[in-house]
């Protein structure tokens, strides 16, 4: 990305200041939903669409919620220093991943339909949340195992229990699976844990 005003370069993926006036600094990560246009509009009538500069420079594309190219890519989550990536395959076929990053308990949220593709803090009101993901009625719902609080897993808003707070989204964004060494060297790449041996 090219700042204008200052003539500093930064790297899309960290927001780190590569070049210029800015060098030593850093833009702040924040938290981004990513969707199809058509799902956005739903979810948010109100909302206005930024479209952009059209361009006729050719470009890659990678459908991101396309099943054939869930291979190549890892939804990249930062909690303070630490960054996990989560293989969108596993992501796909579990759903939901429940995890710990940097002692944050976090859930990677991930579905072709409705889509979905969020990383919570896995708290409330300072406890950390054992969740399973329900369908229901076409919507993608978060609910707390053994509880009664449930949460719409595309917001995080609580659903029916008004006294509820709200799960917190989390810095993530899709990448590329073989370019996440080249911006975070010492990312982590979650596998899924293996079963213990009988008898141990």
């Amino acid at each position: 990305m090219y700042d204008v005003e200052t003539g500093t370069q930064w790297i899309q993926a960290t927001g780190q200041a590569l070049h210029g006036e800015l060098e030593r600094h850093a833009l702040k990560t924040l938290p981004a939903e990513v969707t199809r246009l058509g799902a956005f509009r739903t979810g948010h009538p109100d909302a206005r669409v930024l479209t952009g500069v059209r361009t006729n420079a050719p470009r890659g594309r990678i459908f991101l919620l396309d099943r054939d190219h869930l291979a190549e890519l890892v939804l990249v989550g930062r909690v303070g220093a630490a960054v996990r990536a989560y293989p969108f395959e596993l992501l796909d076929r579990h759903g939901l991943i429940e995890d710990q990053l940097d002692a944050t308990p976090v859930a990677a949220v991930f579905s072709r339909d409705p889509d979905v593709m969020r990383l919570y803090q896995r708290e409330a009101g300072g406890r950390p949340l054992a969740l399973d993901l329900v369908r229901r009625e076409g919507a993608l719902v978060l609910r707390e195992r053994g509880g009664a609080r449930e949460w719409d897993a595309a917001t995080g808003r609580a659903l029916g229990d008004a006294a509820a707070p709200p799960l917190e989204a989390l810095p993530a964004f899709p990448m590329v699976r073989e370019r996440l060494r080249q911006h975070f060297r010492r990312a982590t790449i979650w596998a899924e844990p293996q079963p213990k041996p009988p008898g141990r």
